[in-house]
């Protein structure tokens, strides 16, 4: 009975098998042709093995090459073929392929063991920071970057908090921390003050997860957006980015146990916890998790940035952080002020701010622009781009239609012009279903400005951003809220007004507008300038170079309700505990201290 032999017929990267009724000699490839394929089949093996890899593949170190001659001439002999040799070789090839791809944004469980964290000299594994920048479109880190992220006790989980001037690069540092607790398979927050930072930071923080191959995932929690209780998730990680009120409810479900836990919370304009009934229920968030922190309900990272603060060692003791300070600034600032017709430096000799005087700008129309607005916005447009902070969303549409009314289509180069069409067609297509587009707004983006204020509309807010930071718009009338954190650059910061609202316009909201002036990666330098009456140098001169009010506890505002939510949460129990939260985790004054225990004491 004559034996059966398996035939291979080989086409480019595939193989059949087939068995025959009787070896057929006509079905073998004859033995001189076999003898030329093994290079072309080793080339052709990898390739296949490649296609199915995670992508992007690094290129294998310590390959060992299999090269031609280390195929005898009997390995594809026609009667002794070694099929089982042949097959083994090709899954050699595989593994040894498979085995040299290293994912760099898996953090194996040996580099989260204690000892191995003690070693590092970042919170991220040197593949995954070199990765983490080369996504970010940096080479390198600013000396206070590279500093901050070297802390030691940082790096093992102790709380931070970091106070630098606005653009200084604060986000990256934070962004850093949170990505390693996701990767090694831990959730986090970032809680910010507005709905459209929220919306910015999904995007660009998606966009890592996306180049990580989906490690993580980003929910936005900000108006109506979010799922409460938060879904919990058996293996891939979450990054919950809110605002104020919706981490609350994020962290009371992860203490009640109806969320998943919180590993990292990141808290953006930390200083915002003096300011009212928002500052209160963050102080309150910050407070329950600590507390359920020390009754072993988790652990939780802790990382605020602020601003400067005559009270920061307050925070510094209410968070238990270490605290790093810095007043780098990577875009040198210079601020003017425009008093009636004339321009003022403002200058510091190192002891107090002086004024001297620059130049006279004149308006073109005393009667339609009694400020001088054209004249400084001429200076800058269109090779370089102005902001034009405005006291209320009215204002706002009132000066973008004062500055078109006054420019000429002549004025515009034909490219800007081009590219300012589309813009408009794009915008209209999108808005053609709900009633369409402003006229005054369309005649305006003609000429490259528009306003930008909590009024728009997604796809408008959207558009406008994307055209002003592509440069096809160069001027944007725009509220506080712009102020911060929505990164939009811009070589020239005008401040037309010294109120907010009803209110004098806030030494720190100041100091975020004059921020976005000189945006790192964007222009050289920036300018700020102060539009005012010269009755009001004084109160201009106190906004530049004044001191921030510290940053107190608000939450008298709100003691009741927070009372429940630590009851109904179940980390306090009896009064003597629910003293010692609001004792030793709340940020109080001695005042606030004595009548929140009178209030415990008698409720």
């Amino acid at each position: 009975m004559s034996k059966k032999r398996r035939s291979y017929e080989i086409h480019g990267n595939t193989s059949s098998t087939s068995t025959p009724s009787r070896p057929r000699r006509s079905k073998l490839p004859r033995q001189d042709d076999l003898q030329q394929r093994p290079s072309s089949i080793l080339q052709e093996i990898p390739q296949a093995v490649e296609d199915r890899l995670p992508s992007p593949i690094p290129k294998p170190e310590g390959f060992n090459e299999i090269k031609e001659e280390d195929f005898d001439d009997d390995f594809f002999d026609d009667e002794d073929f070694d099929t089982s040799l042949f097959e083994t070789t090709i899954n050699k090839i595989s593994t040894q392929l498979t085995s040299s791809f290293v994912d760099p944004w898996i953090t194996p469980p040996s580099s989260q063991d204690p000892e191995e964290v003690d070693k590092r000299e970042f919170p991220l594994l040197p593949v995954q920071m070199n990765q983490f920048m080369k996504i970010k479109g940096l080479k390198n880190l600013y000396k206070w970057q590279e500093d901050c992220l070297r802390m030691k006790k940082v790096i093992k989980s102790a709380n931070l908090i970091f106070s630098l001037p606005t653009s200084a690069g604060k986000s990256l540092v934070a962004e850093v921390h949170l990505l390693r607790h996701l990767l090694e398979g831990k959730n986090g927050i970032l809680v910010l003050p507005f709905v459209s930072i929220v919306q910015e930071k999904v995007a660009s923080l998606s966009a890592i997860a996306s180049e990580t191959g989906q490690k993580f995932v980003v929910e936005e929690y900000a108006a109506g957006n979010g799922r409460i209780p938060p879904i919990k998730r058996r293996q891939t990680p979450a990054l919950f980015i809110a605002t104020i009120e919706k981490a609350s409810q994020i962290i009371n479900c992860a203490i009640n146990g109806e969320g998943p836990w919180i590993s990292c919370c990141v808290v953006d304009e930390l200083h915002m916890i003096g300011e009212g009934i928002r500052g209160a229920r963050l102080e309150a968030t910050l407070a329950k998790i600590m507390f359920a922190t020390k009754q072993g309900k988790g652990s939780c990272q802790i990382i605020g940035m602020s601003a400067t603060l005559p009270n920061l060692q307050d925070l510094v003791e209410f968070t238990r952080a270490e605290l790093f300070t810095s007043d780098f600034r990577p875009i040198p600032l210079t601020q003017y002020l425009k008093l009636s017709h004339f321009v003022y430096r403002v200058e510091d000799d190192g002891k107090q701010l002086m004024t001297k005087f620059d130049r006279q700008i004149k308006p073109q129309d005393q009667k339609i622009d009694p400020d001088g607005l054209l004249p400084l916005v001429l200076e800058v447009i269109p090779k370089h781009s102005v902001l034009i902070f405005c006291s209320s969303r009215r204002n706002c549409q009132s000066v973008m239609k004062l500055l078109a009314s006054q420019l000429k289509m002549e004025m515009v180069p034909d490219d800007l012009a081009n590219k300012r069409e589309m813009l408009i067609n794009d915008l209209v297509q999108e808005l053609e279903s709900v009633g369409g587009v402003d006229p005054d707004f369309l005649n305006s983006l003609r000429f490259g400005i528009a306003f930008h204020h909590a009024g728009l509309s997604g796809p408008e807010r959207a558009t406008i951003e994307d055209g002003f930071r592509d440069g096809t718009l160069c001027v944007l009338c725009c509220t506080s809220t712009l102020a911060a954190g929505v990164n939009l650059p811009a070589r020239r910061v005008i401040i037309r007004a010294l109120t907010q609202g009803r209110s004098l316009l806030p030494i720190s909201t100041y100091r975020q507008m004059a921020g976005r002036a000189g945006r790192a990666g964007y222009d050289t330098m920036g300018e700020a300038f102060i539009i005012a009456p010269p009755k009001d140098r004084k109160r201009c001169l106190e906004l530049v170079g004044g001191v921030m009010n510290p940053a107190e506890s608000k939450l008298d505002i709100l003691v009741y309700e927070v009372i429940l939510s630590v009851l109904e949460l179940k980390l306090a129990l009896t009064k003597s505990e629910l003293l010692d939260f609001f004792t030793k985790y709340t940020l109080v004054t001695l005042t606030h201290l004595q009548e929140l225990s009178v209030i415990v004491a008698r409720d």
